[in-house]
Formats: C-alpha cells, sequence, structure tokens
C-alpha cells in the first residue's frame, strides 16, 4: 500500500508539471545558440554506473511481479546539457559476474518528478520516460550523431525490476547493473542533432459496452464483462509510467483508461493461450504538430509477443514493424527488434496512424501482456 501511495503522489506531481504553463518557453532548437565546428569524437562520451539493490529469487516471478528497485542521481551540474545517447543493463550474480538477463523484467530511465527545463520539451510535459530496457532488448544506442538533451540540473531515476519466468528451484541473489551514455555540452566542440521519444501503447478494454473507444453504445449493447472476457490484469500502470498520458490537459482532454461511456481499459492484460490482435488509433499519443522525422523505434512487450507495428490506419500499410524472437525454451524473449530506418520516414499530421499488437501464447498458462513502442524523432 505504502509503495501504491508513493506511485500515486509521483504521479500526481508529475501531471500537475504537466499542466504548468508554457508560455515564455522556447523549443531546444531555439533556445540552444552554442556554436560548435568541430569534427564528431566518441572519445569524449561519458559512462555512468547505476547499481540496483540486491534481488533475492528464490521463486517464480511473472512480468510485473518480481522485486522492485530505484537509484536517483544527476550526471552534470546545472547550466550544462546532458546529451543522452545511450543505455545498457547487466545482470550480475553475487560474485560479481554477469550473467544471462533471464533475471531482468525491465529497466526504466526516467527524469525524477520536479522538472528542470529551460526550454519547451516535445513530450516531457506529460512523460517522464527516456529509455526503457527490458528482456530481449538490454541496450540501446542512438545513431551516431543524436543525442537526447536533458538540462544538467535535471535529476535522473533508473527503476530496476527483477524477473523469474523460468528456475523454480532457484535460490541466488542478483543485482542489475545499469551504464548510462552521454556527453556533456561543456566538453565537446562538435554538434549534436537532438532527439525527443515518443510513447505508443495499445490498450484493451475490461469493461463496460462494447464498441469503439468514445463510440455511443447501442441501447442494447453487451457488456464485455457480460460475455466472460476476463481482460484486466492487477499490474497496471502507473509502474510502466505511460498512465501520465490520462487525463492530460497537453493532449486535448485524451484519456487512454476509460471514456464517457462507461468503457475501462488497462495497458496490462490477460493473455490466455492462443493468438491475439489489437490495434487502435494513436493520432493524440503522437501529438504530432509538423511533420516528424523517425530516428530510432523499440518496443516493450512480454512474452509471446511476435510483432508490433505502427500503421497508416488508411492504407493499412506497415510503417514501422518491429518483431520479437521467443526464448528457445521456457518462457522469454531473446530479442526484441531495434529498428533504425535507412531511408527517410517522416509521421505527417494530416495522415492517421494505428498500433497493432500481435500475440501468440504457446504455453499452456495465462500470462500478462503489454504493447509498448517509443520513437524517436528529431526535434
Amino acid at each position: 500500500m505504502k509503495n501504491f501511495q508513493y506511485i500515486c503522489l509521483v504521479v500526481l506531481s508529475l501531471l500537475a508539471a504537466g499542466c504548468a504553463s508554457k508560455q515564455g518557453k522556447k523549443e531546444f532548437s531555439d533556445h540552444y545558440s552554442a556554436t560548435k565546428n568541430g569534427n564528431f569524437d566518441n572519445s569524449k562520451k561519458r559512462n555512468h554506473q547505476v547499481f540496483s539493490a540486491d534481488f533475492k529469487i528464490d521463486t517464480i516471478y511473472r512480468s510485473m511481479k518480481g522485486p522492485i528497485d530505484e537509484s536517483t542521481f544527476y550526471l552534470a551540474d546545472s547550466g550544462d546539457i546532458v546529451w543522452l545517447t545511450g543505455y545498457k543493463v547487466e545482470v550480475i550474480n553475487s560474485k560479481g559476474e554477469v550473467i544471462e538477463p533471464g533475471f531482468i523484467c525491465h529497466n526504466n530511465l526516467n527524469l525524477d518528478s520536479i522538472r528542470r527545463f529551460p526550454w519547451q520539451s516535445q513530450n516531457f510535459d506529460y512523460q517522464n520516460r527516456v529509455f526503457t530496457l527490458t528482456q530481449g532488448a538490454t541496450e540501446l544506442s542512438l545513431p551516431e550523431g543524436y543525442g537526447v538533451p536533458i538540462p544538467g540540473e535535471q535529476g535522473f531515476k533508473s527503476i530496476f525490476q527483477a524477473l523469474n519466468h523460468n528456475y523454480p528451484e532457484v535460490d541466488t541473489t542478483i543485482k542489475h547493473r545499469v551504464t548510462i551514455a552521454y556527453f556533456l555540452d561543456s566538453e565537446i566542440d562538435f554538434k549534436l542533432k537532438p532527439l525527443y521519444m515518443q510513447t505508443l501503447y495499445v490498450v484493451k478494454q475490461y469493461q463496460g459496452p462494447l464498441g469503439s473507444m468514445g463510440e455511443k453504445p447501442k441501447e442494447d449493447a453487451l457488456q464485455v464483462e457480460s460475455i466472460g472476457k476476463d481482460n484486466y490484469h492487477p499490474a497496471q500502470q502507473p509502474t510502466c509510467g505511460v498512465d501520465m498520458l490520462a487525463n492530460n490537459k497537453s493532449l486535448n482532454g485524451v484519456d487512454m483508461y476509460y471514456d464517457n461511456y462507461g468503457r475501462k481499459y488497462t495497458g496490462h492484460w490477460k493473455i490466455n493461450p492462443g493468438k491475439e490482435v489489437l490495434a487502435m488509433n494513436v493520432d493524440r499519443m503522437l501529438n504530432l504538430n509538423q511533420k516528424r522525422k523517425l530516428v530510432m523505434a523499440v518496443a516493450h512487450v512480454h512474452p509471446f509477443c511476435t510483432e508490433i507495428a505502427l500503421m497508416n490506419e488508411t492504407t493499412q500499410e506497415k510503417i514501422v514493424s518491429l518483431t520479437m524472437k521467443q526464448a528457445e525454451e521456457g518462457i522469454g524473449l531473446n530479442e526484441i527488434q531495434v529498428y533504425i530506418p535507412t531511408e527517410d520516414i517522416w509521421l505527417d499530421p494530416s495522415n492517421k496512424y494505428a498500433l497493432a499488437s500481435f500475440y501468440h501464447n504457446t504455453s499452456s498458462d495465462t500470462l500478462s501482456a503489454m504493447s509498448v513502442m517509443y520513437l524517436y524523432f528529431e526535434e
């Protein structure tokens, strides 16, 4: 209960920050005025490591059910700019050795609850995520020459969660080690292109009348719960942070967890044995005010997800398709595809976009599912 109360207080403070006035703030490209003409020099890159507390693993922990820890830190002094370029998480045993990533549920690099941005960020008014790593995608590196700019006075929070799908008899102690790669603006004489990250996610209805979100139901509409669709999974947001998109004025009042007709939705749901495909419009989440160039796409999904795709809702063309490789034995993900376009991809606010989630649960158990895509755009 204490953890839940703490999370709620953090979310309320984030939402309050997101509703703050934007007046007087420029976008980063207008705020940043440094003149730099040097050549890119990777030797200027810094690395900062953060460790979780010890995690005791002595039972099965399904997705979102393992022990959790967090650590808050700073990477620079006030007045400087941190250019984030990469993030890695490893599992360390009691001997200090790196072992298999099967004990990683996820690791998030978030901003702390107090916003210290002197410029108007594209997404951090309602979202505190910078990077997410998970089993199958334990390391991310932005393409060379790009970075996510964060003011030096801004604090960070690394959130760790352990997992154990496959070893019921295990009795061991592990910890997670995170390595953050970044440049300090005060130490480089070359330009970096600024990126921002936008979160898209699928939700699934678990209560209320059948029909699409926001659609007025028919008088005799069946209720989801009345036809036996037990979709709700208790591991809902805010532990993954994306619920900050709910009830947010920055998105013109859109709420992805409720509508005005009694429908309720969850970002974590139950997946029964078999196949499932879900798709939903994500125009509000994209929040495009102009054409934006996509630089990288990554995903956060659970085992048995086979694909997550950003689609043109009108033509049904897949613009970005990320596929997953399942564990050869047991439950898990060996690989989640990271997508870096080889040709320019621009998203246009005049188009309509949807996010589609594909699962194939080949086990005999009912497990939890989620489907999130993180898009990195040029500022």
